[in-house]
């Protein structure tokens, strides 16, 4: 499926290998992860990235699946995780601000994740940022 979307001719520019990411929204990926699972995630990718190249994580994620860690579905995922760290952090967005932004989408449509209200509440706590506060349930 990778090699098909690589050798797509369309007059869209370009895209990843990786799949996209509404396909594998509708996987369940997310929701098996959840909200705070995947806000862990980015900010692991956030992480790798300030030390290693992009290819690097993307290998860890081949290793892992190969060897049973995670299945194949998730692997996608985290390829396309690591695209969309990479592509809003070329944008100026830092982790921060892109895990708060899907935090903040993330109540809009009512989704409820005290794994993700703790995660965010450290960011909220370390930016001393009172806008973030309030999206967050005591």
């Amino acid at each position: 499926p990778r090699e098909e979307e690589e050798s797509s001719s369309s007059s869209e520019p370009p895209t990843s290998a990786t799949p996209r990411l509404s396909t594998l929204m509708s996987s369940g990926v997310v929701k098996k992860l959840g909200l705070g699972g995947l806000i862990k995630l980015i900010k692991w990718i956030d992480e790798m990235l300030s030390k290693v190249p992009k290819e690097s994580i993307e290998e860890i994620a081949r290793f892992a699946a190969i060897i049973g860690i995670i299945g194949e579905e998730e692997r996608d995922f985290v390829f396309s995780a690591i695209d969309f760290v990479v592509k809003t952090r070329r944008a100026g967005l830092k982790v921060d601000d892109q895990l708060i932004a899907l935090y903040m989408l993330a109540k809009v449509f009512g989704v409820e994740d005290k794994e993700a209200d703790n995660e965010v509440v450290k960011l909220a706590v370390d930016r001393d940022d009172k806008f973030i506060a309030k999206f967050i349930k005591p």
